[in-house]
């Protein structure tokens, strides 16, 4: 009996861990590493996601307009 719950405990906790991971906003630095590796359009996508949860970050909006200039494209609101 006692080793179901741990297991119960375990299986729930992994489950709410993974979750956790997979709605996990993109770091500055892999942002950063798309944008070193010339991929502007998975940068955006990206920054864009970051805005999307946190709209008040100047920072991402900074960065989203410095990838679009590098594609020769102006922000959209």
């Amino acid at each position: 009996m006692h080793s179901r719950l741990i297991s119960k405990l375990l299986l729930t906790w992994f489950i709410a861990f993974t979750t956790c991971l997979a709605l996990a906003l993109p770091s500055p630095k892999d942002i950063e590493t798309e944008i070193q590796a010339g991929n502007f359009a998975k940068a955006e996508s990206m920054l864009r996601e970051v805005i999307a949860e946190k709209p008040q970050s100047a920072k991402a909006h900074y960065e989203l307009g410095q990838v679009l200039a590098r594609q020769e494209r102006e922000p959209v609101a």
